[in-house]
């Protein structure tokens, strides 16, 4: 690709898409500053020689959805919604179904990392418009992934009928097309639509399957789950030594990861509520701030203000009020079905 650079094309499209690539690379590198500059330089050049021609306005809208991601990436979210209020109109108008993929796509990462997860109706709109848009383009493996993402929004917008449908269609849509990671994907948050749902039997089967299929695909975020579920599963049979040895397994490989993972709250509401059984007020203390923590999954608002009220008692040595929060934490968490 220098080479290809170094050699100067005279067609604007064919330059510009040369310093659009470069950024992709940039990006995949988490070069964020080279990957806009490289942006920025394929716009200037697109911008030497404005025309209306598909090919034009193709690339032009390519770069566009590439300084998102980066954008995304660099969780720069006050120069994404910028982008976004340029790049509507644009994508709206003049694009094609794939671009439209890529652009609702970005705004529902956004939208997530913005409200932790905390899914309203707007967001689910963007994800039917996903799947939409990855059916009319033909996208085998990107229509799989829609399926999965709607089902993801269904299920955290608190629609748990509609999402079982939903990610069990994507379960059956993805090993049809052979897509591993959107089957695992669909497994995993399955399983905990299923314990939302209170059912232990299924919650526990599945749960098994998403051992195996996570362990051979090497997803060990979602091993997690499936050790924090059977955890769950011990903890709702009275098993609490068994349901101990779960939670820890899913902790220790959630911290081995290279990221942050946000879906702990699997693991830790369950060792939030034998820490209470324990009248361990450290350690109550210590599930408050990890579910706290602005990576993690945003727990309603009840359930997060009863939080709150533990680490601001722990701060003040004030045990009996930690074990107060935590009991209206645990009880706000089971009325919501996360316990």
């Amino acid at each position: 690709m220098v080479d290809a650079l170094e050699r100067q094309p005279s067609d604007v499209i064919t330059k510009a898409r040369l310093y659009r690539l470069s950024g992709k690379t940039f990006e995949a590198e988490h070069r964020h500053d080279d990957a806009l500059s490289a942006y920025d330089e394929a716009e200037r050049i697109l911008y030497s020689k404005p025309n209306s021609s598909i090919n034009w306005v193709n690339e032009h809208i390519e770069v566009k959805l590439g300084r998102l991601w980066t954008h995304y990436w660099a969780a720069n979210s006050r120069l994404m919604d910028i982008e976004i209020s340029e790049t509507q109109v644009l994508v709206e108008d003049s694009g094609l179904p794939q671009h439209r993929y890529q652009f609702y796509l970005t705004q529902i990462f956004r939208n997530l990392r913005r409200d932790r997860y905390q899914v309203d109706q707007q967001t689910v709109l963007l994800g039917r418009q996903l799947l939409s848009a990855a059916t009319s383009a033909n996208l085998e493996i990107e229509t799989s992934f829609a399926q999965f993402e709607l089902g993801f929004l269904l299920l955290f917008a608190g629609e748990l009928t509609e999402a079982k449908q939903v990610l069990e269609e994507a379960l059956e849509r993805s090993k049809q097309v052979g897509d591993t990671s959107s089957e695992v994907r669909s497994l995993c948050y399955y399983v905990i639509l299923l314990r939302r749902m209170g059912n232990i039997a299924k919650t526990e089967n599945a749960a098994h399957k998403l051992l195996r299929s996570a362990g051979k695909a090497q997803m060990m975020d979602y091993v997690g789950v499936a050790y924090a579920s059977l955890g769950w599963v011990f903890f709702k049979k009275e098993n609490l030594d068994f349901a101990k040895v779960k939670i820890k397994k899913a902790k220790e490989i959630w911290s081995s990861l290279s990221f942050d993972y946000s879906m702990k709250w699997t693991a830790v509401i369950v060792e939030l509520k034998i820490s209470f059984e324990e009248r361990d007020v450290k350690r109550l203390n210590d599930c408050a701030l990890s579910l706290l923590h602005h990576i993690q999954l945003k727990l309603p608002d009840k359930v997060e203000l009863a939080l709150e009220g533990i680490t601001a008692a722990f701060s003040e040595k004030d045990h009996l009020e930690v074990l107060r929060h935590a009991k209206e934490a645990l009880f706000q968490a089971e009325a919501s079905n996360y316990l």
